[in-house]
């Protein structure tokens, strides 16, 4: 848990820090798009070890929405950003 909750707490940093610099926002929101698609990844290969046994699909779950969230907001900041750069 320790080693999930540095990882999360530097990208989550990341993208705080991010927010107000336009140049950094689509490279941190991709990382982090990424970084939680393979963790989701990692959730549903192994779904079936959760206990109780609800936990692994609706991490799972929760994660992939997570991912898409970040994806969204990742083509959200390209946009935005070559409008701005115009």
């Amino acid at each position: 848990m320790r080693d999930f909750a540095a990882c999360a707490a530097t990208f989550g940093l990341g993208l705080v820090l991010a927010g107000p610099r336009p140049h950094w926002r689509t490279p941190a929101l991709t990382l982090s798009a990424l970084w939680n698609g393979f963790h989701a990844v990692s959730h549903i290969h192994d779904i079936a070890d959760a206990e109780p046994a609800i936990v692994g699909p609706l991490e799972s779950a929760v994660l992939v929405g997570v991912t898409a969230l970040f994806a969204w907001l990742t083509r959200l900041s390209l946009t935005t950003h070559s409008e701005e750069t115009r």
